[in-house]
């Protein structure tokens, strides 16, 4: 209920409209006092808590990442689904959990929605997706095993690369470039289209080639980029810490 009542402030209009309906102090029903004292009618910049705003650091619950949790909570029906040799299900779950991908961006964006939580589990939802996508593809055959030891292989020394970059106190210094952007969007074009060849039963190897050449490019790439990033911000780091000679 409260939820359903968070994404109606969100959604019924400007911002600032709902904003002056629910000021502090106003003659309000109590239910509906209490759902304003918790947070829930956002203002541009932050959530409302008893008329005082708050950081979005500090926010748990907002709609992208309700949205990114169902996303998580859909993984292993898309799975069981593939396994089971449903996929039209598979394919329309599937969809649809590349569908909220793009929605909780845009809520995110639009009503400044972004918080600290969902920039870990965006990514994590998404890395999630595709790599259990893949591994029931590889047990199908439908896949060979190197292309997803590829994909893994790139996951993990980011892993890696940002345990570097905490090791030296700059975490935070390791942000989602364009060209993973593009690698995460093509590889989830690719999972989409072998799930509906399996749903419609349609079958074009020279698109599949395309799509898995691609994949193979942009995760070398990105792969790349991102030991470039975490290589020159380790080296700026150890300057830093051994001081002007």
């Amino acid at each position: 209920m409260i939820v359903l009542f968070r994404a109606f402030c969100l959604l019924r209009g400007p911002i600032a409209r709902c904003r002056r309906r629910f000021q502090p102090g106003a003659s309000e029903p109590q239910q509906i006092l209490a759902y304003r004292t918790k947070g829930f009618c956002v203002t541009p910049c932050a959530p409302l808590y008893d008329g005082k705003q708050v950081s979005m650091d500090t926010v748990i619950f907002t709609i992208p990442n309700v949205i990114t949790i169902a996303r998580l909570i859909a993984i292993p029906f898309i799975v069981w689904a593939m396994l089971n040799g449903a996929w039209t299900t598979a394919f329309v779950l599937f969809a649809l959990a590349g569908a909220s991908d793009g929605i909780d961006g845009f809520i995110a964006r639009h009503w400044k929605q972004h918080s600290r939580l969902g920039s870990y589990l965006d990514p994590l939802a998404d890395k999630a997706l595709t790599i259990a996508v893949f591994s029931t593809f590889v047990a199908h055959g439908i896949m060979p095993f190197w292309l997803l030891a590829l994909i893994v292989a790139r996951d993990v020394a980011i892993v890696v690369g940002a345990g570097l970059m905490a090791s030296f106190g700059d975490a935070a210094a390791i942000r989602p470039l364009m060209i993973s952007k593009i690698n995460t969007t093509v590889l989830i074009l690719l999972a989409g289209w072998l799930l509906a060849a399996g749903a419609f039963g349609w079958t074009f190897p020279i698109i599949e080639g395309a799509l898995i050449g691609l994949v193979v490019f942009l995760t070398a790439v990105s792969a790349a980029a991102y030991g470039r990033l975490v290589a020159g911000k380790i080296r700026r780091a150890m300057e830093r810490k051994d001081g002007p000679k």
